[in-house]
């Protein structure tokens, strides 16, 4: 198990951070910090994990990094 932590702020204020395992919706929080626990599958891999901030004026920001399970 391992936790993806995503820092996000916004002068609106941050209503949620969805977290992506490649194109898969794995957790959504709703309050800071934000987290996810994420199971990482067999076999070992490469991966794309993505965060998406939402503010409450509708505006979304991502960040993606790539992680290879070992």
């Amino acid at each position: 198990l391992v936790n993806i932590n995503a820092n996000a702020s916004d002068n609106f204020g941050v209503i949620k951070v969805e977290f992506y395992v490649g194109t898969t919706l794995t957790c959504t929080d709703t309050t800071a910090p934000y987290t996810c626990a994420w199971q990482v599958p067999n076999p070992k891999a490469n991966y794309s994990l993505k965060a998406t901030a939402y503010d409450l004026a509708g505006k979304t920001t991502t960040h993606t990094i790539s992680v290879s399970s070992k």
